[in-house]
């Protein structure tokens, strides 16, 4: 179970009005921070200057945030309602379970995505984390980085109807649904985008985590990396001393069900749930993040 985090008084947190009057009101607008920006977010530095990232100018005006400090500056924000409205936004639902949001740090100006959890899905939330410490050497490579998580003092509910959120998941923006790129040119999308994707769920299971949903719905294309990064890890497995096979190789652990029948491994049924719904034709774009600066 994550931990909860103690709340410091507010006067310890209070950001520079220099930099409240440069991000106030603009959740809409505000772009997405670097992929390396958030790296060094969630090692609580500034990050080295060229990291491309466009909210560059703002945090250079402010101090580096420690971690824990901005976290807990953001979970005070969250459970005031006029202040949650001018630092989140909602982007819908992600995964089996989860809630997509775009975040805005008021103190220094980051901008990330934040995946929330209902209370009754703390064991999609842990498997999710799990996954991406795991995975953490290819953050950004293939999955979008992880500037930790945050279990909420108190449930916050964003919209009317929506399920109460009260775990938090940071990640760097992923990008766009690549099922949009899909459906202008199928052909050309197979051509281009199938081996990036195996690639993806091979490094996965060179270290023993299976995706659990590995349909390409679940994929995002990043224009500006012009790689393919995959989300949404409640699902994952994660094993030990359970290597795959061999990749572009037979499957060399197959076994037979109840029924007689011959299986592959879990692996490799993987590999063949993503070629799947590469080559369906009646998959409709479903998308779990929204576009960069939306």
């Amino acid at each position: 179970m994550p931990r909860k985090r103690k709340l410091v008084p507010e006067a310890e947190s209070q950001p520079r009005r220099s930099t409240r009057r440069a991000i106030a009101h603009v959740v809409e607008s505000h772009p997405y921070c670097s992929e390396d920006c958030i790296r060094s977010l969630r090692n609580g530095a500034l990050g080295p200057q060229g990291t491309h990232c466009p909210n560059e100018r703002i945090h250079r005006a402010s101090a580096a945030p420690r971690l824990e400090q901005w976290q807990e500056d953001l979970s005070r924000a969250l459970a005031e309602g006029s202040t949650r409205t001018r630092i989140c936004r909602s982007l819908g639902r992600s995964g089996v379970r989860g809630t997509m949001l775009k975040l805005v740090l008021e103190s220094s100006g980051h901008c990330l995505i934040g995946k929330g959890f209902h209370t009754d899905d703390v064991y999609w939330f842990n498997r999710e984390v799990e996954a991406y410490q795991r995975l953490e050497s290819f953050q950004g490579d293939i999955l979008p980085v992880c500037s930790g998580s945050l279990t909420l003092e108190e449930e916050i509910q964003i919209h009317a109807g929506d399920k109460a959120i009260k775990y938090l998941v940071f990640l760097s923006y992923g990008g766009t649904p690549i099922l949009h790129l899909k459906r202008r040119d199928p052909d050309a999308f197979r051509l281009r985008y199938r081996r990036p994707i195996l690639a993806c769920l091979e490094q996965m299971h060179e270290h023993q985590v299976i995706h659990g949903d590995a349909e390409i719905r679940n994929v995002l294309w990043n224009e500006n990396t012009d790689r393919v990064l995959f989300v949404d890890f409640e699902r994952s497995r994660l094993y030990e001393n359970r290597p795959a096979c061999p990749p572009d190789e037979p499957c060399k652990k197959q076994y037979k069900d109840k029924k007689g029948r011959k299986q592959n491994c879990m692996y490799c049924r993987e590999l063949w749930v993503a070629n799947w719904t590469i080559d369906d034709e009646n998959l409709d774009p479903d998308g779990s993040m929204e576009r960069r600066n939306a």
